[in-house]
């Protein structure tokens, strides 16, 4: 986790080194949550291509070990809503991972196949889904269908790993929160939020943020330094 005031303080220091204006908490709250988004949404399109990248054997430095830690504060395992006839409803997500057929002696992977596919896969003998071998298409947002169909009527045998995106929505929005002494804004640690996302992207927020910043204080060289620092981070970071 990324303490939001170290973020602030670090964004408010460079903007006033040079006297380039001062970010209200409200504009430091917006552009927080859009760097925050910005950074999981990347997390989200280096994962699907996975395949592109290449792991190596060295602990605590595989490309793809590292991207399953810094999603690991937005995953969450939870029950179906509900079930009926093998129509599972979905927990609220923003993703869909591993659906899962879980009992007291089972653990099984229900595996997903495309819809079209469903319909020759089930009519045959050898291929057809089975309790040791369930799956599952997706039919909407909020729904997938199970087979076999009778596999349970039970919702909380069926377990879903989601991600759940960093908005307010969800109730994990980055907030700075403060209380007015005087006329400054003084920093309330029970009304604020931190950043959900993993301590070595700290950097990072803070070049967003400044980037974001300088487009608001219309000072092209803050948000130009704030673009090139983060592409030299970024680098870095896949090298």
């Amino acid at each position: 986790m990324v303490n939001v005031d170290t973020v602030y303080q670090r964004v408010l220091a460079i903007c006033n080194k040079e006297q380039r204006g001062y970010i209200t908490p409200q504009e430091f709250n917006l552009f927080a949550n859009q760097a925050q988004t910005s950074i999981f949404n990347q997390y989200i399109h280096d994962i699907k291509n996975v395949q592109a990248l290449m792991s190596n054997s060295f602990e605590y430095s595989d490309p793809i070990d590292l991207l399953h830690e810094k999603l690991s504060p937005f995953e969450l395992t939870q029950d179906a809503a509900s079930i009926t006839s093998g129509s599972a409803a979905l927990p609220s997500n923003d993703y869909l991972g591993m659906v899962r057929y879980v009992t007291s002696s089972k653990n099984i992977e229900i595996t997903n196949i495309k819809k079209a596919e469903a319909v020759y896969i089930n009519a045959s003998p050898l291929a057809a889904a089975d309790s040791t071998r369930p799956t599952y298409v997706r039919e909407d947002e909020t729904t997938i269908q199970i087979y076999p169909n009778n596999l349970t009527t039970d919702p909380t045998e069926i377990k879903c790993n989601v991600l759940r995106a960093p908005t307010k929505r969800n109730g994990t929005e980055v907030v700075w929160g403060y209380a007015v002494v005087g006329e400054n804004a003084l920093y309330n640690v029970g009304e604020s939020k931190d950043f959900m996302l993993h301590a070595s992207e700290e950097g990072l927020l803070v070049v967003k943020i400044l980037e974001l910043a300088g487009i608001t204080l219309q000072d092209p060289a803050l948000a130009q330094a704030g673009t090139q620092e983060e592409v030299q981070i970024l680098t870095q970071q896949k090298s």
